[in-house]
Parts: structure tokens; C-alpha cells; sequence
């Protein structure tokens, strides 16, 4: 499967794009479902491969996020890009060891 095919298929929240404005509004535009809160609320810089809750190899192009699921009583959200901007709840992946089981 490549890359693109996968990036491709994720969802970003579903907000008219009109209503763009400020800053807050544009971090929810670039929010994709499956992302614990909103993209851009943590670390300037940092993405959510690089967080600890990512749950997938550090080269995939998109996995679940292991802090929405825990958000969420244990359902599992959809695929987030490794690409996101991270969002509050980003916990470098150094801080825990590397190990990222559910």
C-alpha cells in the first residue's frame, strides 16, 4: 500500500470550511478524527508520529492514537497521518521508552 493511498483516506473533523477565522478555528480545520484534541494545541514543530501514544512504527503513514482511544472507554478512533500536527496531550516518544502497547 503506499503512502498516499493511506494519507489520503483520513478524515479531518467535519467543520464548513467558512468559518475559518482565527487561530483556534483554523487549529480545528486541521484536526483529523482519531486525534485525541486539536492539532497544533501542543509542542510547536511536534507531529504525531513522534508522540508516545502513536501506535504503529515509527515510518507509518498513519496509525491509531492510543490516548483517544483511552479517551474514548477503549473504542478505537481512526487512523491519524504521521504527519498531524500533535495536539495537548503529545508525550514524546523518548519520555516512555519507546514502548507503545495498548
Amino acid at each position: 500500500m503506499s503512502t498516499r493511498t493511506s494519507v489520503s483516506r483520513a478524515k479531518r473533523l467535519p467543520i464548513h470550511p467558512y468559518l475559518a477565522r482565527d487561530a483556534e478555528e483554523r487549529r480545528a480545520l486541521s484536526t483529523f478524527c482519531g486525534q485525541a484534541s486539536f492539532a497544533g494545541s501542543g509542542p510547536p514543530g511536534a507531529t504525531c508520529s513522534q508522540c508516545r501514544f502513536w501506535l504503529g512504527k515509527p515510518e507509518a503513514a498513519a496509525a491509531i492514537c492510543l490516548e483517544y482511544k483511552r479517551l474514548m472507554s477503549g473504542r478505537e478512533g481512526p487512523r491519524v497521518p504521521a504527519g498531524a500536527a500533535s495536539c495537548k496531550y503529545f508525550a514524546g516518544a523518548e519520555s516512555a521508552g519507546k514502548e507503545r502497547t495498548p
